[in-house]
Protein backbone atom coordinates (compact mmCIF):
# COMPACT_ATOMS: atom_id res chain seq x y z
CA UNK A 1 0.00 0.00 0.00
CA UNK A 2 1.15 3.43 -0.98
CA UNK A 3 0.10 6.60 0.98
CA UNK A 4 1.26 9.82 -0.52
CA UNK A 5 3.21 12.48 1.29
CA UNK A 6 0.74 14.71 0.30
CA UNK A 7 -1.58 12.60 2.52
CA UNK A 8 0.15 12.54 5.87
CA UNK A 9 1.65 15.07 8.33
CA UNK A 10 3.30 14.85 11.71
CA UNK A 11 2.77 17.24 14.03
CA UNK A 12 4.35 19.08 16.99
CA UNK A 13 2.81 16.09 19.16
CA UNK A 14 4.37 13.45 17.25
CA UNK A 15 1.01 12.50 16.10
CA UNK A 16 0.83 11.04 12.25
CA UNK A 17 -2.79 12.93 10.33
CA UNK A 18 -3.73 10.90 7.39
CA UNK A 19 -6.05 12.05 4.41
CA UNK A 20 -7.24 9.45 3.19
CA UNK A 21 -8.78 9.48 -0.80
CA UNK A 22 -11.84 7.72 -1.55
CA UNK A 23 -12.90 4.73 -1.44
CA UNK A 24 -12.19 5.26 2.41
CA UNK A 25 -12.57 8.91 2.49
CA UNK A 26 -11.64 10.25 5.78
CA UNK A 27 -9.09 11.94 8.25
CA UNK A 28 -7.44 9.82 11.21
CA UNK A 29 -4.97 10.47 13.39
CA UNK A 30 -2.47 8.14 14.88
CA UNK A 31 -0.42 8.73 18.25
CA UNK A 32 3.17 8.20 19.05
CA UNK A 33 4.52 4.93 19.87
CA UNK A 34 5.27 5.74 23.25
CA UNK A 35 1.29 6.90 23.48
CA UNK A 36 0.01 2.78 22.67
CA UNK A 37 -0.43 4.17 18.93
CA UNK A 38 -4.17 5.19 19.66
CA UNK A 39 -6.08 6.11 16.67
CA UNK A 40 -8.84 9.10 16.25
CA UNK A 41 -11.25 9.70 13.18
CA UNK A 42 -12.25 12.73 12.53
CA UNK A 43 -16.26 13.03 12.66
CA UNK A 44 -18.26 16.26 13.17
CA UNK A 45 -15.63 18.48 13.53
CA UNK A 46 -13.82 17.12 15.95
CA UNK A 47 -11.51 14.37 17.28
CA UNK A 48 -13.41 10.70 17.86
CA UNK A 49 -11.75 7.88 19.81
CA UNK A 50 -11.52 5.14 16.98
CA UNK A 51 -12.05 1.57 18.15
CA UNK A 52 -12.38 -0.63 14.93
CA UNK A 53 -8.43 -1.09 12.89
CA UNK A 54 -8.66 1.04 10.12
CA UNK A 55 -7.00 -1.66 8.06
CA UNK A 56 -4.10 -0.05 6.75
CA UNK A 57 -1.24 -1.74 7.41
CA UNK A 58 1.49 1.24 7.93
CA UNK A 59 4.16 -0.89 8.21
CA UNK A 60 4.01 -1.98 4.36
CA UNK A 61 3.28 1.53 3.80
CA UNK A 62 6.71 2.81 5.19
CA UNK A 63 9.05 0.73 3.65
CA UNK A 64 7.59 2.24 0.17
CA UNK A 65 7.59 5.91 1.67
CA UNK A 66 11.14 8.39 1.54
CA UNK A 67 13.10 8.39 4.40
CA UNK A 68 12.07 12.43 4.78
CA UNK A 69 8.28 11.46 4.94
CA UNK A 70 6.56 11.81 7.99
CA UNK A 71 5.39 7.93 7.51
CA UNK A 72 8.54 7.43 7.91
CA UNK A 73 9.53 9.57 10.70
CA UNK A 74 6.30 8.12 12.40
CA UNK A 75 7.36 4.70 12.66
CA UNK A 76 10.45 4.84 13.30
CA UNK A 77 10.11 5.04 16.92
CA UNK A 78 8.70 1.71 16.78
CA UNK A 79 11.46 -1.12 18.10
CA UNK A 80 12.95 -2.62 14.69
CA UNK A 81 12.60 -6.00 15.93
CA UNK A 82 8.88 -5.16 16.47
CA UNK A 83 8.76 -3.73 13.15
CA UNK A 84 10.65 -6.19 11.22
CA UNK A 85 8.42 -9.07 12.89
CA UNK A 86 4.50 -6.96 13.14
CA UNK A 87 5.49 -6.33 9.00
CA UNK A 88 4.05 -9.88 8.06
CA UNK A 89 0.33 -8.85 9.46
CA UNK A 90 -1.44 -6.99 7.62
CA UNK A 91 -4.93 -8.03 9.00
CA UNK A 92 -5.14 -6.13 12.11
CA UNK A 93 -1.98 -4.76 12.18
CA UNK A 94 -2.66 -1.17 14.10
CA UNK A 95 -4.08 -3.26 16.69
CA UNK A 96 -1.82 -5.65 16.66
CA UNK A 97 0.66 -2.67 17.57
CA UNK A 98 -1.52 -1.03 19.88
CA UNK A 99 -1.59 -4.28 21.84
CA UNK A 100 2.69 -4.95 22.01
CA UNK A 101 2.49 -1.19 23.26
CA UNK A 102 0.21 -1.10 26.00
CA UNK A 103 0.03 -4.86 27.10
CA UNK A 104 3.62 -6.44 28.32
CA UNK A 105 2.17 -9.49 28.15
CA UNK A 106 1.34 -9.05 24.39
CA UNK A 107 4.74 -7.73 24.13
CA UNK A 108 5.99 -10.89 25.49
CA UNK A 109 4.21 -13.39 23.41
CA UNK A 110 5.28 -11.50 20.21
CA UNK A 111 8.46 -11.68 21.30
CA UNK A 112 7.72 -15.74 21.48
CA UNK A 113 5.11 -16.47 19.34
CA UNK A 114 4.32 -13.81 17.07
CA UNK A 115 1.44 -15.67 14.83
CA UNK A 116 -0.44 -16.92 18.12
CA UNK A 117 -0.65 -13.42 18.98
CA UNK A 118 -1.95 -12.65 15.78
CA UNK A 119 -4.24 -15.69 15.83
CA UNK A 120 -5.56 -14.46 19.41
CA UNK A 121 -6.07 -10.99 18.08
CA UNK A 122 -8.31 -11.80 15.27
CA UNK A 123 -10.11 -14.45 16.82
CA UNK A 124 -10.75 -11.79 19.79
CA UNK A 125 -12.34 -8.96 17.16
CA UNK A 126 -14.50 -11.72 15.42
CA UNK A 127 -15.45 -13.04 18.61
CA UNK A 128 -16.00 -9.78 20.37
CA UNK A 129 -13.79 -10.76 23.51
CA UNK A 130 -13.69 -8.22 25.99
CA UNK A 131 -10.53 -6.59 27.41
CA UNK A 132 -11.17 -8.59 30.43
CA UNK A 133 -11.19 -12.06 28.79
CA UNK A 134 -8.00 -11.31 26.63
CA UNK A 135 -5.74 -10.27 29.92
CA UNK A 136 -7.06 -13.31 31.06
CA UNK A 137 -5.86 -15.46 27.96
CA UNK A 138 -2.72 -13.63 27.54
CA UNK A 139 -1.66 -14.53 31.71
CA UNK A 140 -1.95 -18.15 30.25
CA UNK A 141 0.80 -20.73 28.86
CA UNK A 142 1.10 -20.47 24.90
CA UNK A 143 -0.30 -24.01 24.57
CA UNK A 144 -3.44 -22.78 26.30
CA UNK A 145 -4.05 -19.92 24.41
CA UNK A 146 -3.74 -21.88 21.34
CA UNK A 147 -6.40 -24.48 22.88
CA UNK A 148 -8.70 -22.33 23.77
CA UNK A 149 -8.54 -20.69 19.77
CA UNK A 150 -8.78 -24.24 18.32
CA UNK A 151 -9.55 -26.78 20.90
CA UNK A 152 -5.69 -28.22 20.09
CA UNK A 153 -3.28 -27.32 22.83
CA UNK A 154 -0.13 -29.38 22.05
CA UNK A 155 3.26 -27.75 22.76
CA UNK A 156 4.05 -29.50 19.35
CA UNK A 157 1.23 -27.35 17.86
CA UNK A 158 2.06 -24.19 18.79
CA UNK A 159 5.85 -24.91 17.54
CA UNK A 160 4.15 -25.56 14.23
CA UNK A 161 2.64 -22.51 14.02
CA UNK A 162 6.29 -20.95 14.87
CA UNK A 163 7.71 -22.41 12.06
CA UNK A 164 4.88 -21.10 9.87
CA UNK A 165 5.94 -18.29 7.29
CA UNK A 166 3.02 -16.11 5.99
CA UNK A 167 2.76 -14.14 2.76
CA UNK A 168 0.38 -10.83 3.84
CA UNK A 169 -0.85 -12.34 7.16
CA UNK A 170 -4.77 -11.92 6.35
CA UNK A 171 -8.32 -13.15 7.01
CA UNK A 172 -7.73 -16.38 4.45
CA UNK A 173 -3.91 -17.22 6.16
CA UNK A 174 -6.05 -16.77 9.53
CA UNK A 175 -8.76 -19.46 8.30
CA UNK A 176 -5.85 -21.87 6.46
CA UNK A 177 -4.13 -22.07 9.72
CA UNK A 178 -7.24 -22.67 11.77
CA UNK A 179 -7.82 -25.22 9.50
CA UNK A 180 -5.05 -27.33 10.11
CA UNK A 181 -5.35 -27.39 13.94
CA UNK A 182 -9.19 -27.44 14.15
CA UNK A 183 -9.57 -30.28 17.01
CA UNK A 184 -12.62 -32.20 14.55
CA UNK A 185 -10.15 -32.51 11.88
CA UNK A 186 -7.82 -35.13 10.98
CA UNK A 187 -4.45 -33.27 12.53
CA UNK A 188 -2.78 -31.94 9.39
CA UNK A 189 -0.09 -30.11 11.15
CA UNK A 190 1.70 -33.19 12.57
CA UNK A 191 2.41 -34.39 9.02
CA UNK A 192 5.17 -31.06 9.11
CA UNK A 193 6.63 -32.04 12.36
CA UNK A 194 9.77 -32.13 11.04
CA UNK A 195 9.76 -29.15 8.47
CA UNK A 196 12.68 -26.32 9.81
CA UNK A 197 9.84 -24.05 7.90
CA UNK A 198 6.51 -24.20 6.71
CA UNK A 199 5.58 -21.62 4.02
CA UNK A 200 2.17 -20.63 3.98
CA UNK A 201 1.51 -21.62 0.08
CA UNK A 202 2.07 -25.26 1.22
CA UNK A 203 -0.47 -25.74 3.76
CA UNK A 204 -2.72 -24.47 1.32
CA UNK A 205 -1.85 -27.01 -1.60
CA UNK A 206 -1.90 -29.33 1.20
CA UNK A 207 -5.39 -28.62 2.17
CA UNK A 208 -6.28 -28.72 -1.26
CA UNK A 209 -4.78 -31.54 -2.83
CA UNK A 210 -4.66 -34.33 -0.07
CA UNK A 211 -3.02 -36.51 -2.50
CA UNK A 212 0.55 -34.68 -2.17
CA UNK A 213 0.27 -35.60 1.87
CA UNK A 214 3.95 -36.96 2.38
CA UNK A 215 5.07 -36.83 -1.25
CA UNK A 216 9.19 -35.15 -1.57
CA UNK A 217 7.50 -32.53 -4.16
CA UNK A 218 5.48 -30.63 -1.52
CA UNK A 219 9.13 -29.68 -0.07
CA UNK A 220 9.73 -28.40 -2.98
CA UNK A 221 6.77 -26.47 -3.65
CA UNK A 222 7.83 -24.92 -0.45
CA UNK A 223 10.94 -23.50 -2.28
CA UNK A 224 9.22 -21.75 -4.74
CA UNK A 225 7.68 -18.10 -4.59
CA UNK A 226 4.32 -17.18 -4.92
CA UNK A 227 2.73 -13.28 -4.42
CA UNK A 228 -0.59 -15.45 -3.25
CA UNK A 229 -1.98 -18.73 -2.48
CA UNK A 230 -4.13 -18.90 -5.24
CA UNK A 231 -1.15 -18.85 -7.38
CA UNK A 232 0.56 -22.04 -5.53
CA UNK A 233 -2.71 -23.77 -5.60
CA UNK A 234 -3.41 -22.77 -8.92
CA UNK A 235 0.24 -24.14 -10.30
CA UNK A 236 -0.51 -27.39 -8.61
CA UNK A 237 -3.78 -27.77 -10.39
CA UNK A 238 -1.98 -27.84 -13.98
CA UNK A 239 -0.01 -30.89 -12.81
CA UNK A 240 -3.23 -32.88 -10.90
CA UNK A 241 -4.02 -34.54 -14.34
CA UNK A 242 -0.27 -35.93 -14.30
CA UNK A 243 -0.34 -37.06 -10.72
CA UNK A 244 -3.86 -39.00 -11.84
CA UNK A 245 -2.25 -40.19 -14.81
CA UNK A 246 0.81 -41.58 -13.71
CA UNK A 247 -1.07 -43.22 -10.99
CA UNK A 248 -3.06 -44.64 -13.44
CA UNK A 249 0.01 -45.91 -15.46
CA UNK A 250 1.71 -47.41 -12.63
CA UNK A 251 -2.40 -49.47 -11.63
CA UNK A 252 -1.65 -50.85 -15.40
CA UNK A 253 1.82 -52.02 -15.15
CA UNK A 254 1.47 -53.77 -11.43
CA UNK A 255 4.18 -51.42 -9.79
CA UNK A 256 4.50 -52.75 -6.63
CA UNK A 257 4.06 -49.93 -4.08
CA UNK A 258 3.01 -47.08 -6.75
CA UNK A 259 2.32 -44.79 -4.05
CA UNK A 260 5.50 -44.64 -2.41
CA UNK A 261 7.42 -44.57 -5.89
CA UNK A 262 5.16 -41.15 -6.85
CA UNK A 263 6.07 -39.93 -3.33
CA UNK A 264 9.83 -40.08 -3.80
CA UNK A 265 9.35 -37.49 -6.74
CA UNK A 266 11.32 -34.69 -5.54
CA UNK A 267 9.31 -32.29 -8.27
CA UNK A 268 6.96 -32.30 -11.28
CA UNK A 269 9.89 -32.07 -13.27
CA UNK A 270 10.77 -35.66 -12.03
CA UNK A 271 6.94 -36.93 -12.12
CA UNK A 272 6.94 -36.00 -15.44
CA UNK A 273 9.48 -38.20 -16.50
CA UNK A 274 8.40 -40.87 -14.82
CA UNK A 275 4.97 -40.83 -15.91
CA UNK A 276 6.84 -41.11 -19.57
CA UNK A 277 8.60 -44.13 -18.89
CA UNK A 278 6.03 -45.75 -17.58
CA UNK A 279 3.53 -44.40 -20.89
CA UNK A 280 6.34 -46.06 -23.16
CA UNK A 281 5.88 -49.30 -21.19
CA UNK A 282 2.18 -49.35 -21.27
CA UNK A 283 2.45 -48.36 -25.32
CA UNK A 284 4.38 -51.25 -26.08
CA UNK A 285 1.93 -53.86 -24.27
CA UNK A 286 -1.41 -53.33 -26.00
CA UNK A 287 -2.74 -56.60 -23.60
CA UNK A 288 -2.45 -54.09 -21.10
CA UNK A 289 -5.02 -52.16 -21.85
CA UNK A 290 -7.01 -55.68 -22.48
CA UNK A 291 -6.84 -56.54 -19.27
CA UNK A 292 -9.02 -53.68 -18.01
CA UNK A 293 -11.72 -55.02 -20.87
CA UNK A 294 -12.41 -54.32 -24.31
CA UNK A 295 -16.07 -53.30 -24.49
CA UNK A 296 -16.61 -49.61 -23.42
CA UNK A 297 -20.08 -48.34 -22.29
CA UNK A 298 -21.84 -46.28 -24.94
CA UNK A 299 -20.35 -42.90 -25.55
CA UNK A 300 -22.10 -40.38 -24.05
CA UNK A 301 -22.08 -37.64 -27.04
CA UNK A 302 -22.45 -39.08 -30.54
CA UNK A 303 -19.55 -38.60 -32.76
CA UNK A 304 -19.44 -36.84 -36.11
CA UNK A 305 -17.31 -37.10 -39.39
CA UNK A 306 -13.99 -35.27 -37.17
CA UNK A 307 -15.07 -36.33 -33.38
CA UNK A 308 -14.96 -40.09 -33.29
CA UNK A 309 -15.52 -42.15 -29.54
CA UNK A 310 -12.92 -44.91 -28.87
CA UNK A 311 -15.31 -47.48 -28.09
CA UNK A 312 -12.94 -50.16 -26.50
CA UNK A 313 -9.46 -50.90 -24.96
CA UNK A 314 -7.45 -52.01 -27.80
CA UNK A 315 -8.35 -49.00 -29.41
CA UNK A 316 -7.76 -46.75 -26.87
CA UNK A 317 -4.37 -48.58 -26.71
CA UNK A 318 -3.90 -47.93 -29.81
CA UNK A 319 -4.43 -44.07 -29.56
CA UNK A 320 -2.05 -43.93 -26.56
CA UNK A 321 0.64 -45.85 -29.23
CA UNK A 322 -0.42 -43.11 -32.16
CA UNK A 323 -0.29 -40.55 -30.34
CA UNK A 324 2.91 -40.64 -27.78
CA UNK A 325 0.66 -40.14 -24.28
CA UNK A 326 -0.91 -41.89 -21.82
CA UNK A 327 -4.66 -42.19 -22.34
CA UNK A 328 -4.40 -45.95 -22.09
CA UNK A 329 -4.31 -45.76 -18.48
CA UNK A 330 -7.79 -44.04 -18.79
CA UNK A 331 -9.64 -47.35 -19.51
CA UNK A 332 -10.44 -47.58 -15.96
CA UNK A 333 -12.22 -44.25 -15.57
CA UNK A 334 -14.32 -44.57 -18.89
CA UNK A 335 -15.77 -47.94 -17.66
CA UNK A 336 -16.54 -46.70 -14.58
CA UNK A 337 -18.13 -43.66 -16.46
CA UNK A 338 -16.33 -40.92 -15.08
CA UNK A 339 -15.08 -40.16 -18.60
CA UNK A 340 -15.00 -40.62 -22.34
CA UNK A 341 -12.11 -40.38 -24.74
CA UNK A 342 -12.65 -39.41 -28.36
CA UNK A 343 -10.12 -38.36 -31.24
CA UNK A 344 -10.37 -35.75 -33.11
CA UNK A 345 -9.37 -36.18 -36.77
CA UNK A 346 -9.52 -32.25 -38.06
CA UNK A 347 -8.48 -29.35 -38.54
CA UNK A 348 -5.42 -31.43 -36.42
CA UNK A 349 -5.20 -34.78 -34.66
CA UNK A 350 -6.02 -34.83 -31.43
CA UNK A 351 -7.42 -37.04 -28.07
CA UNK A 352 -10.12 -35.25 -26.25
CA UNK A 353 -11.15 -36.32 -22.39
CA UNK A 354 -14.86 -35.29 -21.86
CA UNK A 355 -15.27 -35.55 -18.26
CA UNK A 356 -18.72 -36.78 -16.95
CA UNK A 357 -20.37 -36.44 -13.35
CA UNK A 358 -21.71 -33.35 -13.02
CA UNK A 359 -24.31 -31.48 -14.24
CA UNK A 360 -23.10 -31.34 -17.72
CA UNK A 361 -20.21 -33.12 -19.57
CA UNK A 362 -17.32 -31.06 -19.75
CA UNK A 363 -13.92 -31.08 -21.89
CA UNK A 364 -10.97 -32.53 -19.18
CA UNK A 365 -7.58 -33.75 -21.15
CA UNK A 366 -7.57 -31.76 -24.69
CA UNK A 367 -4.13 -32.99 -26.80
CA UNK A 368 -2.57 -33.53 -29.50
CA UNK A 369 0.77 -36.35 -30.34
CA UNK A 370 3.23 -35.95 -27.28
CA UNK A 371 1.07 -33.91 -24.71
CA UNK A 372 1.03 -30.95 -27.18
CA UNK A 373 -1.52 -28.13 -26.69
CA UNK A 374 -4.30 -27.52 -29.43
CA UNK A 375 -4.76 -24.86 -31.74
CA UNK A 376 -7.34 -22.55 -31.07
CA UNK A 377 -9.35 -23.16 -33.95
CA UNK A 378 -9.26 -26.82 -32.75
CA UNK A 379 -10.27 -25.77 -29.41
CA UNK A 380 -13.80 -24.12 -31.63
CA UNK A 381 -14.72 -27.27 -33.44
CA UNK A 382 -14.81 -29.46 -29.89
CA UNK A 383 -16.61 -26.33 -28.22
CA UNK A 384 -19.28 -26.43 -30.95
CA UNK A 385 -19.57 -29.72 -31.06
CA UNK A 386 -20.12 -30.09 -26.99
CA UNK A 387 -22.72 -27.13 -26.72
CA UNK A 388 -24.48 -28.86 -29.35
CA UNK A 389 -25.11 -31.91 -28.53
CA UNK A 390 -24.67 -31.23 -24.58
Amino acid sequence: MRIDACQSQLNAEGELILDLPYPAEGRLRYGPWAAGLPVARWDSGGWCPESLDPGIPLLQAAQQARGEEPLSAFVAPIPLSVRLRAERYWTCQTHLLQWIATRRAAADLFAQSPTLLWLLLVTAHRAGWSETIVDQLLARRRSSILEELTGTGAEAAVKFIDRIELLHGDHVEYALILNFLDRHREPLWREFNQWPRIPVHVLAIRLDYPALAGMRVLKTLGNHRYQRLTDATAAVAQKQSLWRDTRNLGALLHIADVDQVLAQCASFEALERLHDRWMQRVNRQPTLARRRGLAFPPPPLPGTPVIQPILNADDLAKEGRDMRHCVASYAGRVRNRRCYIYRLLEPERATIEIVLGGAEPTIGQFKLAGNREPSPASREVVAVWLKYYS
